[in-house]
């Protein structure tokens, strides 16, 4: 089996265990690389957008941690936080919203 066939199937995978990759403990430990791959996904199976933003937060705590500075989500390594996934975010709640609303 070739490299580019066992990283297909390892995305699947993780696509179809969305939420709880993004749970697991070992997220953290991460690359940055590896972070910006999995959610930049459209087909990461997760029940709502604020499930990756979680995700990428405790990521990017635990990457200032790695690097001995202050605790923070906003932190520069933590560019890869899923700004564009956050617009879908957006728009799951004025739908949940809206929904909730018209029963």
């Amino acid at each position: 089996m070739g490299d580019e066939v066992i990283v297909k199937t390892c995305l699947e995978l993780i696509d179809d265990n969305g939420k709880e990759t993004l749970m697991s403990e070992s997220f953290v430990d991460l690359r940055q690389e590896t972070v910006k791959t999995v959610i930049s996904r459209d087909t990461l199976d997760v029940p709502t957008e604020v499930d990756v933003w979680n995700a990428c937060v405790k990521w990017a705590e635990a990457e200032c941690k790695r690097q001995g500075k202050l605790v923070s989500a906003w932190h520069p390594s933590a560019s890869q936080l899923p700004l564009s996934r956050l617009s879908r975010c957006r728009v799951q709640q004025r739908t949940t919203t809206t929904i909730t609303r018209l029963r």
